[in-house]
């Protein structure tokens, strides 16, 4: 495995541009934009994102309790103002909401799946899904 490749995904990324990881390995901007076309780059940089994602949920999951639980004191606190108990009851009403239409999708796609005769490959964006402008660029 070359060294370069891990270390371009792992600046790319860090700083969301290719530009700027780019310029934090020494290559040039046509180097860089070449690099992040390598399929082998391309897959390096889709696990690392995974990889991160699973991290962040599994911390997020890990607070939802707590999370839960504040929105419901507050929505019964006769004390809190009724700007704030009518906000958390309605983060409570919206995730409930949330949760029933992503049930119901994760069914509808099954149910697709199962009609076309086994499950669809995944498709993710590749490393062009987070090229962000440079800071002080034009926008």
């Amino acid at each position: 495995m070359d060294d370069r490749r891990v270390q371009f995904v792992r600046h790319l990324i860090a700083t969301g541009s290719i530009a700027s990881a780019s310029k934090k390995m020494g290559f040039s901007l046509t180097t860089g934009y070449r690099m992040a076309r390598n399929p082998l780059v391309r897959e390096l940089f889709q696990e690392a994102r995974r990889e991160l994602f699973r991290i962040g949920m599994s911390r997020a999951l890990g607070l939802l309790e707590t999370a839960w639980d504040t929105l419901e004191q507050v929505a019964r606190d006769t004390e809190a103002s009724p700007g704030a108990r009518v906000q958390a009851s309605s983060e409570i009403i919206r995730f409930c909401r949330d949760a029933i239409e992503i049930d119901d999708l994760a069914t509808r796609v099954r149910a697709l799946e199962e009609a076309a005769g086994g499950r669809a490959p995944e498709a993710s964006p590749g490393v062009e899904a987070i090229e962000r402008p440079e800071p002080g660029a034009a926008a």
